[in-house]
Parts: C-alpha cells; sequence; structure tokens
C-alpha cells in the first residue's frame, strides 16, 4: 500500500515557500502557477529563474524533483 510523504510538515513548508515566493512577487496565487524544482534548478510558469532565486528557495525542496500546479481561484 502506498502513502503520500506529502506529511503535514512538508505541507507547512510548501505553503511557507508559497507565500514567499508571493511577496517576492514571483507568483500570483490569484492566476495560478507552476513551480518546479529538477537538476537543482527552480522554473515558475516555465521560466528558469536566476540563481540568487533558486539559491533563496532551495531550503524548501527535499527532493531532486518537485512540481506542483495551483490552479487560478
Amino acid at each position: 500500500r502506498g502513502t503520500s510523504n506529502f506529511n503535514k510538515k512538508n505541507y507547512k513548508l510548501t505553503k511557507e515557500m508559497f507565500t514567499e515566493m508571493e511577496k517576492d512577487g514571483l507568483i500570483d496565487s490569484k492566476a495560478g502557477f507552476t513551480v518546479e524544482y529538477k537538476n537543482k534548478e527552480l522554473y515558475i510558469d516555465g521560466k528558469k529563474q536566476d540563481e540568487k532565486t533558486t539559491d533563496k528557495y532551495r531550503k524548501y525542496f527535499k527532493q531532486d524533483h518537485f512540481k506542483m500546479t495551483i490552479e487560478k481561484e
């Protein structure tokens, strides 16, 4: 039986990351967005982010690959 490894701690961290990204003007939760982390690079809505931005958010990614899409409200 498979279990989701997206537990409460991960949810809290992800929510915190999205809040921070919104403050930085990187995402708009009302418009919807996709955040992806792969090969140690950060993409928001398919656009590769610069190294400074990627470094700031790297702590939130516990796996080598993360992708999440939030639908428009």
